[in-house]
């Protein structure tokens, strides 16, 4: 069996070595002409045997994959999303359920579809307009607030807003511009800020029953005087009492959104009245390893992806087992304080060395210019550290900071520092 994967960026470039190691090719559907920057460096067209541009025509691209026999089709990151799902649902492949259009990509959709099935969902209003935002917050009374683009990704102009001036502003900036897919938004949606332990859940489905993969928790950082920062997230061991909680809701939300096929990734707001689904991706999550994964987990996300259209009957034997974890395995991402062009790329190798460290990704490369992370897009990277003792993983983290503040970013025309990064605040900030 041939497969397809739209849009192999980001997590989605691990598809094709899990898939040839099954012993099946894959060929790759490009859903635009141009791909995102954002993407562009993870594309790897050698691992597939034919690239397929999408012509506008699901049923043209769906006739040429089909022509060539392929049986499944999945989505490599979020820009894949919409046409992965047009073409399984016109070549009758499994895929997620046609008939909810924008039930994994529209947060407001989303929003709707939960409340639909008795969820809890964040309060919230689709606007295109600063001062209608302004006043629904005001109504309610309650500040902070938070305003995001309805479609986008990587925590992409997510604004924490404090006061009617900072919403008005946030609210204005994001319907003035490009989100990080190259796409106009179009609307923000504004919903109530929600307090409590932030959870990032990963997700494989197969018939529309959900195996939960794996469970994280975040911790992130605010950045005046609107945004924050992703720091570090943690996996949660299966006997948590939180992941029982999460995961016996998240199924339920999942089946609201209509997914039924593949790999999910959700963030999940842990609250004083329950659990609350901030989004679901479906697609792989961002900033992974699978290669640390499987050794930390047993199996990574990519393999349980693939087992489920390969071998349905082991991935329902391991449906029916919950996730091991191995010690302690924190994934840190990196924060760069200031932009300016980055003078070498050599001094990522000290990230290496650092005991516990079990897998990295540097995007920032030599030459080119180096945003101050204001967002999980402008992050220069990510660190996996593993330990058997939270010291080890806290000495090690701590160099990676200090490591930021003095030597791994040499700039040749460095801004002015950022001095407004707070420190970690486990908690999480809903986004």
């Amino acid at each position: 069996m041939l497969w397809a994967v739209v849009d192999a960026y980001s997590s989605g470039r691990f598809l094709p070595e899990v898939i040839r190691r099954h012993g099946m090719d894959c060929v790759h559907v490009q859903s635009s002409p141009e791909i995102s920057p954002y993407f562009l460096a993870s594309f790897q067209p050698q691992d597939f045997t034919e690239n397929i541009p999408h012509d506008g025509s699901v049923r043209r691209t769906a006739d040429k994959l089909a022509a060539l026999s392929v049986g499944c089709v999945l989505p490599g990151a979020e820009t894949g999303v919409d046409l992965a799902e047009a073409l399984t649902a016109l070549m009758r492949l499994p895929g997620n359920d046609p008939q909810i259009p924008g039930g994994r990509r529209n947060k407001a959709v989303m929003a709707r579809l939960l409340r639909g099935a008795g969820l809890a969902t964040p309060a919230g209003l689709l606007t295109a307009d600063p001062a209608g935002a302004v006043a629904w917050a005001e109504r309610r009374g309650v500040w902070p607030v938070v305003a995001k683009p309805v479609a986008s990704a990587a925590s992409d102009s997510v604004f924490f807003c404090a006061d009617a001036s900072v919403l008005a502003d946030a609210v204005g900036a994001i319907i003035s511009r490009e989100n990080v897919l190259c796409r106009q938004n179009d609307a923000a949606l504004v919903q109530e800020f929600l307090s409590g332990t932030e959870y990032a859940v990963n997700t494989v489905s197969r018939q529309g029953r959900h195996h939960v993969a794996e469970v994280w928790r975040y911790a992130k950082r605010p950045v005046l005087p609107a945004s924050v920062v992703y720091d570090y997230e943690e996996p949660v061991p299966f006997g948590d009492p939180a992941v029982a909680v999460i995961a016996d809701y998240l199924g339920r939300a999942l089946t609201a959104l209509g997914v039924r096929s593949g790999p999910a990734h959700s963030e999940v707001m842990l609250t004083s009245r329950g659990p609350v689904l901030l989004e679901t991706g479906a697609r792989l999550p961002g900033m992974m390893l699978p290669a640390v994964m499987a050794g930390y987990f047993g199996l990574s996300q990519v393999d349980l992806t693939v087992r489920a259209m390969t071998d349905p009957a082991g991935f329902d034997a391991i449906c029916d087992s919950p996730y091991a974890t191995r010690g302690l395995l924190r994934n840190v991402f990196l924060i760069s304080p200031r932009a300016g062009t980055l003078a070498r790329d050599d001094q990522f190798r000290l990230l290496a060395q650092l005991p516990g460290f079990a897998g990295m990704s540097i995007s920032a490369r030599a030459g080119s210019r180096l945003p101050r992370t204001v967002d999980l897009g402008s992050s220069p990277g990510y660190v996996y550290l593993m330990a058997d003792h939270p010291d080890e993983i806290t000495a090690s983290y701590k160099q990676i900071r200090e490591l930021e503040a003095t030597t791994l970013y040499p700039l040749t025309d460095p801004g002015a520092p950022d001095m407004t990064v707070a420190q970690s605040l486990p908690a999480g900030i809903s986004t």
